[in-house]
């Protein structure tokens, strides 16, 4: 699904946003520090976002038609194709580990949130950016009719896959709201794990740390 998307990801991504997905990213890409592992980084914008703080990044990704269109924005950008729930580094290899709207798409997230874990450093950060159902009952019923009727016509405007932005509802539904993925994070081990709401609780950013050496 992802490779029959790539040609109209970004600009999807620019429209579904109205323009602020580029700005959570930013806000993300400020949560991190040191070597910086971008799990499926898409086409690269989590991993750019980081990069523009002068942070050293690797993208890694399951998807090579992705992983083509992250090459093309950025030359420098070391690139990886590979499953997140099972990661070819060493223990301890990052300082800092980020998903921008990836999490949801992994059946099995206890595997990549092992594999995050095992892969960063004592005391690493790990950041999530992802879309969630609102908690505002209101803004949750407007969130639906959005990506429920608006976001298929609008992939059909652009010449998108309407089927493709249909799971994209669907995902977010069963994803749920941010109380559900962080649960996940600390049943995982990570501490301090907290969510930020963004534009409203449209977007969830979760961070949390791996334990300290004893």
């Amino acid at each position: 699904m992802f490779s029959r998307i790539v040609r109209d990801y970004d600009l999807m991504n620019r429209l579904m946003s109205l323009g602020l997905d580029r700005a959570w990213r930013g806000r993300a890409a400020a949560e991190c520090g040191g070597l910086v592992l971008d799990l499926c980084c898409g086409t690269g914008d989590m991993a750019i976002a980081s990069g523009k703080r002068g942070l050293p990044v690797v993208g890694l990704d399951g998807d090579m038609a992705m992983l083509r269109a992250a090459r093309a924005k950025s030359r420098d950008l070391p690139l990886v194709l590979a499953d997140a729930t099972c990661l070819p580094f060493r223990d301890g290899s990052f300082d800092s580990a980020t998903i921008a709207w990836g999490i949801r798409n992994i059946p099995e997230r206890k595997l990549t949130l092992r594999e995050a874990i095992r892969v960063l450093k004592p005391g690493g950060r790990f950041v999530v950016l992802d879309s969630v159902l609102p908690g505002n009952p209101f803004v949750r019923m407007v969130f639906r009719v959005y990506v429920r009727i608006w976001i298929p016509i609008l992939a059909r405007l652009t010449g998108a896959d309407p089927l493709a932005y249909r799971y994209f509802a669907g995902s977010v539904e069963r994803f749920g709201q941010k109380a559900n993925f962080l649960r996940e994070m600390k049943a995982a081990g990570f501490e301090g794990a907290r969510a930020l709401d963004l534009s409203f609780g449209l977007v969830a950013l979760f961070t949390g740390n791996t334990g300290e050496k004893s």
